[in-house]
């Protein structure tokens, strides 16, 4: 989705994008061009794996004809891998953005760096936040990472006039994110079950919505029946960003409980909709939410806890975090493009803002 949203925008500035991937699908999406690279998929993780993938892309990029090659790696990513030698045997400028937090990710960059001299040439490396940045200056030290973060339609999130539920004894809490390990969903439930025995003795009504679906459905369903909250926590299941909107403006507070979180688009939107965001210290989330001004970081899922109870009897705290951030503005995804494209620029030795 990120790809996709960047790509029509980079149209709309007058970039001709193609998407290259491993996966199968249409040749086109939403007016963008999708080139599927045909190569064996590992089975379950559908992971790219073929000694053919770098002559694959090679021809790819040949026949594309293209002036820049942007990679998107992630966790693990092999197609990404292929396409740096690829780019460089057809001597193509490439720019890399990192998008997760990896524990290992600078060992693994080390590793590959001096194996391969990966990073070498005309090749610029950014990432998605600060944190996930400081993980690859923490392996390549002598190299420059620029931050290039995710985008939004800021437009379509900004929450000014929207009415919204403040404290005064009651907190609607919400959270959208897959219901998935890395995600933490059943500590996020752990968490609001201690605050809500605590905010029913302060006679608070306290609620949790969560938006999203996933593999850990049934086992999140197991853990709020053991808790006996079925009546306080509602599993809504996936929503359109029209219902997530709703769903916000009728929100006190969204709550993140990952640890391993490289950016957070849910976190962003979520904050331009003008809800405070409580989530963990060191994730790629504090770049636009600064505790104690427009959310609160904590250090553990007791501090989650805690504050889920403490902001429930503090409405006027709330109401501060609440507050419109207009730097929020900064990733909107037309502001974005026009980074993207500087950055392409750059990558060819131009510096002047007009497209190559």
């Amino acid at each position: 989705m990120h790809l996709l949203a960047l790509a029509k925008n980079l149209q709309q500035q007058g970039i001709e994008p193609v998407i290259v991937t491993s996966f199968p699908g249409p040749p086109e999406i939403d007016g963008v061009p999708i080139d599927r690279i045909d190569c064996f998929r590992l089975p379950i993780v559908e992971l790219a794996a073929s000694p053919q993938l770098v002559g694959k892309l090679r021809d790819s990029f040949a026949e594309g004809r293209y002036d820049t090659i942007h990679i998107h790696p992630s966790i693990v990513a092999p197609l990404c891998l292929a396409a740096v030698p690829a780019a460089r045997f057809l001597d193509l400028p490439i720019v890399v953005t990192f998008h997760s937090v990896m524990r290992k990710l600078p060992l693994l960059l080390s590793v590959i760096e001096r194996a391969t001299g990966w990073c070498k040439g005309r090749l610029i490396l950014s990432a998605v936040s600060n944190l996930v940045a400081g993980q690859i200056r923490t392996a390549m030290p002598k190299v420059p990472v620029r931050v290039l973060p995710n985008g939004f339609e800021h437009g379509l999130w900004h929450a000014e006039g929207l009415r919204r539920a403040q404290g005064g004894g009651q907190l609607r809490l919400v959270s959208a994110l897959r219901l998935q390990p890395r995600k933490r969903c059943i500590a996020l439930v752990d968490a609001f079950a201690e605050s809500a025995a605590e905010a029913s003795s302060r006679r608070i009504d306290l609620t949790l919505t969560i938006a999203g679906d996933g593999p850990l459905r049934a086992r999140l369903e197991q853990r709020i029946a053991k808790t006996g909250l079925q009546d306080r926590i509602l599993l809504a299941g996936w929503l359109s960003r029209e219902e997530l909107r709703s769903l916000y403006a009728e929100s006190s507070l969204f709550v993140m409980p990952s640890l391993k979180e490289a950016f957070c688009i849910a976190a962003l939107e979520a904050r331009a909709a003008g809800l405070p965001v409580l989530a963990m210290e060191g994730t790629g989330i504090a770049d636009f939410v600064h505790s104690g001004v427009s959310g609160i970081l904590v250090k553990n899922d007791m501090e989650l806890a805690g504050e889920i109870t403490a902001l429930a009897a503090d409405p006027q705290r709330l109401q501060k975090l609440a507050m419109a951030d207009p730097g929020l503005a900064r990733y909107d995804w037309q502001a974005l493009a026009a980074e993207h494209i500087a950055l392409y620029r750059e990558s060819h030795g131009f510096s002047s803002p007009s497209p190559p």
